[in-house]
């Protein structure tokens, strides 16, 4: 006969058993819930309490960037304040580091958003208002329109800065015995040659007004040697030639110190690159763009010693992107002033440029200037020539820009963002005539680019 008695019993003790389980597996959720609910709670408490803004003020941004508003605050000065001469604004402390952020109320950021001229490029670094000497200034005004820009205006005040000009005085004034109080960075770079910084409200569109564009011409140039040189119209006979001529006043020659070269190797993430290195020289200003792979040192130097150039020193050697691409022979071009991406050195002095997206500053020359134009890297730059001879203005801008085979392709290899890079391409192609890839030859911007590109 079956034993239903002890079936029955065992069947109770494994119910008891799922019970317990259930009751525990209950807790331990409830326990889970609790937990995940005080830190949630401590987490708003705790925030709240941290953010840098007084009750009632809010966070202050760019209309163009939407980046926080940086600011600058001591005992005697708070830069916060030129923001608005009607409402109240406060430099606080941010919560996720050691910055300063601007705070006012939510109307003024309504307003600042909507209808102000308030630009990331009228602040320094640490977010310090510019000042027209020690006048007051209202932030929202929008007399200085970008449309009324003119870089060629004599009376300073769209100017851009040479650098030369910010090293002197930085170099002065430490050079200065008599000086008591050490001379900060902030202080130097708010100095009054940053009044005339440029504003842009948008990263491109507004720069072909910087440069006149030259009326295309379609004939193709004589090139002799790697020098590009005006060539003249007319023959020994006094006879039309088919040589290009630009009306064009003299400017600085652009030479082709060594060619680049680009193609994959055997490997999937493998390339054989040589970089092309660029010199642009204009009277007693020498500009290097680039130095080039360790392995086109010899190229480099024959080309240096046949035009005489060997152990010169020049103005400036710039590298437009922080890539190993373009640093393999700094040591060929010792110049008075290496710039890296948004760092300048001069002698054992090194300072960031305060340039931003569409900010332009001269180099040694009113025809030589350097240009941020992100995308390759965060902080990539590109140098452009005007005026050189049977060229016009001539952008050299490294991996901005692939090769002369393939101008406009996207090697997302040896890029940090893809939508940066195609706004700073549009931006140089709508103001150059050509434009000098990072592997081979100078490329004319033709109308069909400038087309596509919406210019």
């Amino acid at each position: 006969m079956a034993n239903f008695d002890g079936l029955m019993i065992s069947n109770d003790f494994d119910n008891q058993e799922k019970k317990k389980n259930n009751i525990i597996l209950g807790l331990i959720i409830i326990i889970l819930l609790m937990i995940t609910l005080f830190a949630i709670t401590f987490l708003i408490i705790f925030f709240d309490k941290s953010k840098g803004c007084r009750e009632g003020l809010t966070q202050l941004r760019y209309k163009d960037t939407y980046e926080l508003i940086q600011c600058h605050k001591n005992s005697t000065f708070d830069s916060c304040s030129f923001i608005s001469e009607n409402e109240k604004v406060e430099c606080s402390e941010y919560e996720y580091g050691k910055l300063h952020v601007c705070c006012g109320s939510p109307q003024l950021l309504v307003q600042i958003l909507t209808t102000s001229s308030i630009s990331i490029s009228q602040f320094n670094s640490l977010g310090k208002r510019t000042q027209d000497g020690n006048s007051k200034t209202n932030s929202l005004s929008s007399e200085n329109s970008v449309d009324n820009i003119d870089i060629n205006t004599n009376n300073g005040k769209y100017l851009v800065p040479y650098i030369n000009q910010l090293i002197s005085e930085g170099l002065n004034y430490l050079e200065n015995t008599e000086s008591v109080t050490p001379m900060t960075i902030e202080k130097l770079f708010d100095s009054k040659n940053f009044v005339n910084r440029i504003n842009y409200p948008t990263n491109y569109g507004v720069e072909k007004n910087l440069f006149s564009q030259k009326e295309e011409n379609f004939i193709k140039e004589i090139i002799e040697d790697t020098d590009l040189k005006l060539r003249n119209s007319e023959g020994d006979n006094n006879e039309m030639t088919n040589y290009i001529t630009f009306e064009i006043e003299s400017g600085p020659v652009l030479s082709i110190i060594s060619s680049g070269t680009y193609y994959p190797g055997n490997i999937t993430n493998m390339w054989h690159i040589e970089t092309t290195v660029v010199l642009l020289k204009e009277k007693d200003c020498t500009v290097v763009v680039n130095t080039g792979m360790p392995i086109q040192k010899n190229d480099i130097n024959n080309t240096l010693n046949s035009k005489s150039l060997y152990g010169n020193l020049f103005n400036y050697t710039v590298i437009t992107s922080g890539i190993v691409h373009f640093i393999g022979n700094i040591e060929l071009f010792p110049s008075h002033n290496l710039i890296l991406e948004t760092n300048l050195a001069n002698q054992d002095s090194v300072m960031s440029i305060l340039w931003y997206e569409t900010s332009l500053y001269n180099l040694c020359s009113p025809n030589l200037s350097i240009i941020k134009t992100p995308g390759v890297t965060k902080n990539s730059v590109t140098v452009i020539a005007k005026n050189v001879p049977g060229m016009g203005t001539v952008a050299v801008g490294g991996s901005l820009f692939l090769s002369d085979e393939n101008l406009f392709k996207v090697e997302r290899n040896f890029i940090q963002n893809d939508t940066a890079l195609l706004n700073s391409r549009k931006k140089i192609v709508c103001i150059s005539d050509w434009i000098v890839p990072a592997y081979g030859n100078p490329v004319i911007v033709t109308k069909k680019m400038k087309y596509d590109m919406s210019c």
